[in-house]
């Protein structure tokens, strides 16, 4: 939380509130354990195929993808990690986890490969399994990366991290020539829409899952029975769930941040109203009146809509 509220200090933007999460990573000296973490931002996932299918052509589940991006490596020899509690340098044990996931995201496939020498040598045209919804109202179209969440991250997520892809965009051809195209849902009439050029025609449901995927966007959704919460209206609806809709976060305004905050001191960390002190002053009284005074510190009317407001996650599809 508090490197999500640094980060805030110096990137404020409505990219942040739409497309920004999370990754932690941690280090693990193997010589005393010592562990070290640190938190960084993501603008998209940027997921490798797994080492044991590459170059087979046959094809890869999505999720598979996500855990070789999590797996664990071991940095030695020339990637020896100093251990501050060693004070020398160790082998260690590297993995990279989600840590917050954001409205909207954006997942690239590492489908060009380089050489020892960052080159780019090959591609790789193994078909990604992705969900896709058939439009029969039911859970198939569902990305849940639950599983990919450590569970002490899970504890402070706002929604569950679930997703409906709305986005896929294509590459045809090879290593230095091809044509990108897109696929669009359109949720004014839940049907896929082809974007080639100045072309547009409908395809299928079943037409989105391709073997030309190359950049893929998901948008978080949430159940019909579970969005009667008060810390997020919900907006399109699509079968039996909904897009979330996004809050424009500030520091002074920590109860429209992602994660779940706690104003208590927790293990003598200072509360979140000490952390934001010199920034903005806060009421630690959550409820419509302290929210209320919150914002009327802010300065102006643009200023108050802006950190109050909510923006539709959903991407204007073709109508």
């Amino acid at each position: 939380m508090e490197a999500w509220m640094g980060y805030l200090k110096r990137n404020r933007s409505i990219v942040v509130d739409i497309f920004q999460g999370q990754l932690r990573s941690t280090l693990t000296c193997s010589e005393c354990s010592h562990q070290s973490m640190t938190f960084d931002p993501f603008m998209y996932l940027s997921l490798p195929f797994p080492t044991k299918k590459r170059g087979r052509g046959g094809p890869v589940r999505l999720e598979e993808c996500i855990e070789e991006f999590s797996k664990e490596e071991t940095l030695d020899g020339d990637e020896c990690w100093r251990c501050p509690k060693c004070k020398d340098f160790r082998a260690a044990t590297k993995r990279i986890e989600l840590w917050k996931v954001p409205p909207v995201l954006v997942v690239h496939l590492k489908r060009f490969q380089t050489n020892e020498m960052g080159v780019p040598s090959s591609k790789i045209n193994s078909e990604v399994i992705y969900p896709v919804d058939d439009g029969r109202g039911n859970d198939n179209g569902i990305l849940d990366l639950t599983d990919f969440i450590p569970k002490e991250a899970q504890e402070n997520q706002r929604e569950a991290p679930e997703y409906k892809l709305y986005a896929v965009g294509n590459h045809m051809g090879g290593l230095y020539s091809g044509h990108y195209t897109a696929f669009v849902n359109n949720r004014v009439d839940n049907h896929w829409y082809h974007m080639n050029d100045e072309n547009c025609s409908q395809i299928a449901n079943e037409e989105a899952q391709t073997k030309n995927a190359y950049m893929l966007f998901f948008n978080k959704v949430q159940h019909e029975e579970n969005a009667g919460s008060s810390e997020g209206s919900l907006r399109a609806s699509d079968g039996d769930v909904k897009t979330i809709d996004i809050r424009r976060q500030s520091v002074s305004l920590p109860h429209l941040w992602p994660h779940v905050v706690q104003l208590d001191d927790i293990e003598g960390r200072p509360t979140l109203s000490r952390l934001v002190s010199d920034d903005a002053k806060w009421s630690e009284d959550t409820n419509s009146n302290g929210r209320a005074a919150a914002i009327e510190e802010l300065g102006s009317d643009e200023e108050r809509d802006s950190s109050l407001g909510v923006v539709n996650s959903g991407v204007h599809p073709p109508r």
